[in-house]
């Protein structure tokens, strides 16, 4: 799994979104996995105009943020069996 944390506010996140579906899209092996903050409605208007279809969990105060003790954008993790 990638997992990747997200803002639809954020520039570079919206550079990576393309590269991130395109993997989405070749890559059976791999789930791709957005974390990302601010409202639905920002998340659902952004991931539409970007025409994604992985995963986007919204996060409510910074609490998946705190687990991985990073709060910056974009960040991800490669997240396999080990």
């Amino acid at each position: 799994m990638l997992l990747v944390f997200s803002d639809p506010e954020c520039g570079p996140c919206e550079e990576l979104a393309p590269r991130l579906q395109e993997l989405h899209q070749r890559r059976e092996d791999l789930q791709v996995v957005v974390v990302s903050r601010r409202g639905l409605d920002a998340n659902r208007a952004k991931a539409a105009a970007l025409g994604l279809g992985f995963p986007i969990v919204l996060q409510r105060q910074w609490e998946i943020s705190r687990e991985y003790g990073m709060f910056a954008t974009p960040i991800g993790y490669l997240i396999d069996e080990q």
